[in-house]
């Protein structure tokens, strides 16, 4: 089990994903603050970083990969998994080179979604969610 709750951003400006995923993911022991766009969550990071950062592709203003790029380059300890219904294989490679750990279509499934940001979570650097341990009989 995880020693903390994770502090998560999902960034996602369909309203109805924010509240479905934010609620299954409280339930899941993660604390969730939720953002509609980039500018909200640059103003989010102010105050807290998250350890993980939850991202669509299809924002108002400027664009998911553009913020994914800018996320790695400020805060590259930050796990950024990108969640779209963007499901070109061009689209998957871009995301993984300007930075994403992970990259989940929709639909999705939430036991899946959570594997994976318990996944990256464990590979961060320095991130005390990242220290679990595993022992083997």
């Amino acid at each position: 089990m995880m020693n903390k709750s994770a502090n998560l951003l999902i960034v996602d400006d369909d309203e109805r994903i924010c509240r479905m995923l934010g609620r299954y993911l409280k339930r899941e022991g993660f604390q969730i603050r939720t953002a509609a766009d980039g500018a909200i969550m640059w103003h989010l990071l102010k105050d807290t970083l998250p350890e993980l950062i939850i991202l669509d592709l299809k924002l108002p203003g400027v664009d998911g990969i553009t913020l994914a790029r800018e996320l790695r380059i400020k805060y590259p300890s930050i796990g950024i998994v990108i969640l779209t219904a963007k499901d070109d294989i061009t689209d998957t490679i871009i995301g993984f080179e300007v930075g994403a750990d992970d990259y989940v279509t929709k639909p999705f499934d939430k036991r899946v979604l959570v594997a994976r940001i318990r996944s990256v979570l464990r590979r961060l650097p320095n991130s005390e969610i990242g220290e679990e341990k595993y022992v083997y009989s």
